[in-house]
């Protein structure tokens, strides 16, 4: 099994996203060299999400990103 896209892995394991779904992302991102701590597409804005820029958010206040670091951190350990 890959390892690489580790958050994005962690936040399709948080939405019970399926395997097949999840491997197609993690292709497209590959090809598109997303960052490695890429999580999602953002499909409004044409863009991945990353984790840094969620954890930003966390820290300048933001409590539903601050969850969402949370969350994703403790399904990384």
């Amino acid at each position: 099994m890959a390892t690489d896209f580790s958050f994005m892995r962690a936040y399709g394991k948080l939405h019970g996203v399926k395997e097949g779904y999840l491997d197609y992302d993690i292709r497209r991102a590959r090809r598109e060299n997303a960052a490695v701590d890429a999580y999602s597409w953002d499909e409004e804005n044409q863009r991945w999400k990353k984790f840094s820029e969620l954890e930003e958010k966390a820290e300048s206040g933001d409590a539903e990103a601050a969850e969402l670091v949370q969350r994703l951190r403790v399904i990384m350990r």
